[in-house]
């Protein structure tokens, strides 16, 4: 075991978020006090581009460079963009989800690693870095408080970069950004968050039951503000408290790791071009059928029956979330056991043995509905 590596991270701090969390409604005109006299780029989902504070920003006389992003971040996208102007600024900011963020960490990658050709040495501090600023525009990725980040290549085959210095420097949580997406959105993205709550739930070495306590409680707490959401839209309490989830949500992700919901999610978009939580929901009901002995037994050993029942947390999810019917062949389902295989640690993480019977079972479970 010595010589096993369970731990996300090899700096084990628990709970270690470097980034500078502002939450408070209209936080987003304090982006104006940090720009002050410093060359910055902004990096902005197309969604958001008329806003007022999107148009002061490219109109001020400091920015640099604008980047409009309209797609997961690809390898093509990052071809032409020019390595010396980047350089001239100090500071990056990313206005949008998960891959607007994304694409502004990588813009840090890309300087460290000649155009992605090498990798991120994570013993060392980055050679080249931007304080990045983000202001969130959804609820679910985590992307505003994690050291992760994601690139498709050619081949549509994801890859990812982890660093404590790709962590954003100061994440700015404003309601205003959330108050008017539609349901639907809100529901989706607060998926990826709770999932990153929940998760952690069933790893054996890297959770303690103290977590398990506070997991539950955080899961309760985003299933009623998604409930008080749903029920009314205007509702800026709730909407803070899912917010503030998906900030913990990327804390959570950088120093434990995921489970086998995103193993499986995040191995099939191989084969499919899907969303992220469209590949996550796809396995949810078959791997949650796993994870059902377990939950009950540790909520009753830590006296919180009563607070989070498991069928409610399995059917709040199949009345909100839309099912999307996907086919798989045998060749790419022979490749998709072959890639859960290859996530060595969730093995040994998992409370149960998860045998590469249990996997042809999980995924023929997943499609046969589908038919």
């Amino acid at each position: 075991m010595n010589n096993f590596k369970i731990y996300n991270t090899d700096k084990v701090y628990t709970n270690y978020c470097p980034t500078r969390i502002l939450f408070y409604e209209n936080s987003r005109f304090f982006v104006n006090q940090l720009i002050e006299n410093t060359n910055f780029l902004i990096i902005v989902d197309k969604n958001f581009i008329d806003l007022d504070i999107v148009k002061n920003l490219r109109n001020n006389r400091n920015c640099i460079d604008f980047f409009s992003i309209s797609e997961e971040p690809k390898l093509e996208n990052f071809k032409k963009i020019d390595n010396d102007k980047i350089k001239k600024c100090k500071i990056a900011i990313a206005i949008g989800g998960g891959a607007t963020i994304d694409f502004a960490k990588l813009l840090i990658v890309k300087l460290n690693t000649n155009n992605f050709e090498s990798t991120l040495n994570e013993n060392k501090s980055l050679n080249f870095n931007l304080d990045l600023i983000t202001l969130p525009t959804t609820c679910g990725s985590g992307s505003e408080t994690s050291r992760y980040c994601v690139i498709f290549d050619n081949n549509n085959a994801k890859h990812s970069y982890r660093h404590w210095d790709l962590t954003p420097k100061i994440t700015i949580l404003d309601p205003y950004f959330i108050i008017n997406s539609p349901t639907q959105l809100v529901l989706n993205s607060t998926f990826d968050t709770f999932l990153h709550t929940f998760e952690p739930f069933f790893l054996q070495f890297e959770c303690e039951d103290e977590k398990r306590k506070n997991i539950i409680l955080q899961c309760k707490n985003i299933l009623t503000s998604l409930n008080n959401f749903i029920n009314n839209k205007n509702d800026i309490n709730s909407i803070k408290y899912l917010m503030i989830s998906s900030a913990n949500g990327g804390m959570s992700i950088s120093n434990y790791r995921t489970g086998l919901v995103h193993t499986f999610g995040e191995s099939y978009v191989k084969f499919n071009k899907i969303s992220h939580v469209e590949s996550l929901y796809k396995f949810f009901n078959a791997i949650s059928a796993y994870y059902k002995d377990y939950f009950n037994k540790k909520i009753k050993k830590l006296s919180l029956e009563s607070y989070l029942e498991y069928d409610y947390i399995i059917n709040f999810w199949n009345n909100n979330l839309i099912h999307q019917e996907y086919s798989i062949d045998e060749e790419d389902k022979t490749e998709l056991v072959n890639q859960i295989l290859k996530d060595i640690v969730i093995f040994k993480e998992l409370p149960f043995k998860l045998t590469e019977d249990n996997i042809n079972e999980i995924i023929i479970k997943t499609f046969q509905n589908d038919r």
